[in-house]
């Protein structure tokens, strides 16, 4: 299964889990690759980026388009850590 169909598949399950539970705040931790290195540029679509990576984080940049498109109370915090090459003294 394609990561995007995984992680939307499973956002749209644990928000209609939520909605059958009577919650209405949600928690999102996901991934840094989705965050911006510049205007408009995500870092994984940033030259270098391991291509062996970028579907995963695809599939973590689709599922958090599908929220925002909700009504859901939500916050999002995104994950970062440096690449050990990246470290000071490296």
């Amino acid at each position: 299964m394609p990561s995007q169909a995984l992680y939307v598949g499973a956002a749209h399950a644990l928000l209609e889990g939520l909605a059958q539970a009577g919650i209405g705040r949600l928690l999102v931790i996901g991934i840094g690759t989705i965050l911006e290195t510049a205007p408009g540029m995500l870092l994984h679509d940033a030259p270098g980026f391991p291509a062996e990576w970028r579907t995963f984080s695809l599939g973590h940049a689709e599922e958090l388009d599908m929220l925002r498109t909700t009504d859901i109370d939500r916050t999002s915090r995104a994950v970062t850590r440096r690449r050990p090459s990246c470290r000071a003294g490296s």
